[in-house]
């Protein structure tokens, strides 16, 4: 199972339109897919550190990740890296098209 990372904070709409993008992308080469914009609500009605939390669990169901473009500037999508990293995780960074 891969895990989508990238930046959500200060992006408008969270960056959804974009993970949902990479989720289709990645879905549609076969994979089974975790992304964080379907485990949050794009509400703001749940506090990043609560979001964090839940992407964390779902981070370790995983054992790939794919890194979204402006990952490096995200806190989120670092320490996502971070653990995954740790974790021996095959990683793979979207490139500019």
């Amino acid at each position: 199972m891969i895990y989508v990372s990238g930046p959500m904070t200060g992006y408008e709409q969270f960056n959804y339109p974009a993970f949902e993008r990479v989720t289709k992308e990645l879905r549609e080469l076969g994979l089974a897919v975790i992304s964080p914009h379907e485990i949050n609500p794009n509400d703001g009605s749940v506090s990043y550190e609560d979001c964090l939390r839940r992407d964390l669990l779902s981070l370790l169901l995983c054992d790939s990740m794919y890194m979204m473009l402006g990952w490096n500037a995200s806190k989120g999508a670092t320490l996502e890296k971070h653990i995954a990293d740790c974790l021996g995780f095959k990683i793979e960074f979207e490139r500019t098209k």
